[in-house]
């Protein structure tokens, strides 16, 4: 028999996942945020794709990079060659998706973060933020910073997704 404490801040980090709010879960390192990830399915009924920043941070998690996920290459390719890229499956498991996990935040760029919001927004023909999908973004962002480009916290859209 295994007795799960979580934290009281996992415990509002799941809730809030439960209610349907996109939150951005944050702390250092040993805090708890990938026992996190490995609980939300298990929490809830929506389809849940779990994604990383780099391919290290998706295989601890089970997941994928989100650059494959979302057929982005490594960032550089347009919206429109993304989509194009992506099969009929692809496509369609997309637009039934509930929560979209992307671990290690702090290494996506403003460009990239905002490409991820316009490509969700083409694929479900919904023009809220990431088309729909409720968001966990996960990350230190005092850990890894972005190899190169602005700051995901210099995104407009980071600011009114997870800040207000």
């Amino acid at each position: 028999l295994t007795i799960c404490m979580y934290s009281e801040s996992q415990i509002k980090a799941l809730n809030a996942i439960k209610r349907g709010t996109s939150i951005f879960l944050t702390g250092e390192g040993g805090s708890g945020k990938s026992f996190v990830i490995n609980q939300i399915s298990s929490e809830t009924n929506k389809s849940v794709a779990l994604t990383a920043s780099t391919g290290i941070a998706s295989l601890a998690i089970n997941g994928l990079t989100i650059h494959s996920f979302l057929c982005l290459g490594i960032g550089e390719y347009t919206i429109d060659y993304s989509v194009s890229k992506m099969s009929t499956k692809k496509k369609k498991g997309l637009r039934k998706l509930g929560i979209l996990v992307v671990d290690e935040i702090s290494m996506i760029n403003k460009g990239l973060f905002e490409k991820i919001d316009l490509v969700l927004q083409r694929i479900r023909s919904n023009e809220k933020p990431f088309g729909g999908i409720q968001i966990v973004a996960v990350g230190d962002l005092y850990q890894l910073p972005n190899i190169s480009g602005e700051s995901i916290i210099k995104s407009q859209l980071f600011i009114c997704v997870f800040i207000t």
